[in-house]
């Protein structure tokens, strides 16, 4: 017989009190539903972070099965999530200080939109501005060619050459294959397997040694590959295509270093074999351990980020490359495109002062470095141009992301602040924000907030205004190959060219011929410390197949001086 608290009214007394305290059909849904989404989400984290003590700690979820590593995590820079945002914030800090900006909120916001649109309207109403700068800088390079200087404290100013071949161009051609050997750093990277790229290199008669990948910040992927008739050994760094590397680009600040220049170095060794292809293995020395007996040190001042990139992969890399280059007499050619290209930049700098003997020629190491960020400081970055050389493609936003560039910028932000104030176009109450919007509405056919000289006393003061040689300001290292597609007619840039005079009053429009022109300078020349505001293109302009055509474009311009010699 049933209890009694189980029949009658008291009984569904009792289910109600316990259906409403008990939790609903939905609340469990949603709360499995969380749950699972939690779990897929936690899969998802790279694991970098998912095996951190901060995140961990934050989270309080622990995985299993992990123990002891914490230690070592910690020990490494930007192996965990804790330090990377600790870098960030030092950078946003160093930023901060640097760029004292009164602008803020709409102010800062209306200055800017003035700004792209003054920008857009010079580019259609008067495009041979920008193709006469990027003439007058190439004449002017060509006058005066910078020397060609070493980084090496022991070397006196009468002692470093100055050889008016530095500054030359380097064959198209030549250019077209150090892209390929960076583009082919991409490849293979979601694989686990190298058969893609193996088969590029062998079509370069290039066989390869080691193909490594990257899946935490402050590391950057690479190859190595070595040609047995040429006696080269080929190290492709890969760029950005993943939130690791992203975030290593953004870790920017200015960071001083110790380069550490050995005068002497001893060599012990063993011999082992690696394997270069299905059948085929050379005897490479490994172990090799370099002794210094004398240092002589700098200071140089890098990218954060990439610097701890660059250290790594040289630890890593140093004793193969030492061998084939010292005792095998091979030569070292690096190429990287983006975060592989200031990375590169890095190591060859690093190479040459850990391996003193490749200072002894000018071509026993080079560096291809396409649409390399800001890495150098001034002084470093002109040092680099005996064996570095930078490839900037047209408006390209990477290679001017540096401190110093956001500095000009805001400096002739204010000077347009001051007009906007004066014509009443600023944000201050409906009718200026309703004037300043219909300004906008106007395009590149309105009126310019600022003419053409103005706007030229304006930047030339923000220029002057921010120092280059700040050692918070890092630059494009070694000499600079800048390629621009020109806005203008030949025709219409020669007669504005000759008459400068008649710029303001004779404003034309000429729709671009797409040719493709190029001029070696250095990382501090004008055209690099602006920002090229181009519409998209000062983000498309960035990627390798943009980089390509501008070559090919500059290759074909060589074929055809060379057909009509």
């Amino acid at each position: 017989m049933p209890h009694p608290i189980l029949l009658g009214p008291p009984a569904l007394a009792a289910l109600k009190s316990l259906y409403a305290a008990s939790p609903s059909v939905s609340t469990v849904s949603s709360t499995s539903l969380v749950a699972i989404l939690t779990h897929l989400t936690w899969r998802k984290l790279p694991p970098w972070i998912q095996d951190d003590p901060w995140f961990r700690q934050s989270t309080r979820s622990i995985r299993k099965g992990k123990k002891g590593d914490d230690d070592d995590d910690i020990l490494e820079e930007m192996a965990s999530l804790s330090c990377v945002l600790s870098k960030l914030q030092a950078l946003a800090a160093s930023g901060s200080e640097k760029l004292v900006f009164p602008l803020t909120g709409r102010a800062l916001h209306a200055s800017v939109l003035a700004a792209i649109q003054l920008a857009a309207q010079f580019r259609v109403q008067y495009p041979h501005i920008r193709d006469a700068m990027c003439l007058q800088i190439q004449q002017h390079a060509m006058a005066n060619s910078n020397p060609n200087t070493r980084i090496n404290n022991d070397e006196s100013e009468e002692s470093k050459p100055n050889r008016r071949e530095d500054a030359g161009m380097p064959p198209a051609a030549e250019l077209l294959e150090a892209l390929d050997f960076a583009i082919w750093a991409y490849e293979d990277s979601l694989s686990t397997t190298s058969d893609t790229l193996r088969s590029d290199l062998e079509g370069k008669d290039y066989f390869l040694l080691a193909h490594r990948r990257t899946s935490k910040p402050g590391h950057v992927g690479y190859y190595v590959a070595f040609h047995p008739e040429k006696k080269t050994v080929l190290i492709g760094l890969k760029g950005t295509s993943t939130l690791e590397e992203l975030l290593t680009d953004c870790c920017g600040r200015s960071v001083e270093y110790e380069l550490r220049q050995e005068e002497r170095v001893e060599l012990t060794s063993a011999i082992d074999k690696v394997t270069v292809g299905n059948d085929e293995s050379i005897e490479v020395e490994v172990g090799v351990l370099g002794i210094s007996i004398e240092d002589s040190r700098m200071h140089v001042r890098c990218h954060e980020g990439i610097l701890l990139s660059a250290r790594r992969l040289a630890d890593e890399l140093q004793p193969l490359i030492q061998y084939l280059s010292e005792l095998c007499g091979y030569k070292i050619l690096i190429c990287g495109h983006s975060l592989g290209a200031g990375a590169g930049a890095l190591l060859g700098m690093i190479f040459r002062a850990r391996m003193p003997w490749l200072l002894e020629g000018d071509c026993l190491l080079q560096v291809y470095a396409f649409a390399c960020p800001p890495v150098l400081d001034q002084a470093t970055a002109l040092a680099c141009c005996s064996f570095t050389t930078s490839i900037v493609n047209n408006s390209d936003i990477v290679p001017r992301s540096g401190l110093a560039n956001v500095a000009v910028a805001m400096e002739f932000l204010k000077t347009i602040h001051v007009r906007l104030t004066e014509l009443g176009l600023s944000l201050n109450g409906p009718r200026n924000a309703t004037r300043f919007i219909q300004k906008l509405s106007q395009g590149t056919e309105g009126e310019f907030i600022l003419t053409l000289e103005e706007a030229r006393v304006a930047m030339t003061q923000a220029l002057e205004t921010v120092e280059v040689s700040d050692p918070d300001h890092l630059y494009v290292p070694g000499r600079v190959i800048m390629m621009y597609e020109t806005w203008d007619t030949p025709e219409t840039d020669q007669k504005y060219w000759n008459e400068s005079t008649k710029m303001k009053e004779s404003p034309v429009k000429q729709p671009r011929n797409g040719n493709v022109e190029s001029f070696v300078t250095d990382g501090m020349t004008e055209i690099l410390r602006l920002f090229e505001v181009d519409e998209f293109r000062m983000f498309t302009d960035h990627l390798t197949s943009s980089y390509s055509s501008s070559i090919e474009h500059l290759s074909k311009s060589e074929e055809k001086k060379d057909s009509d010699v």
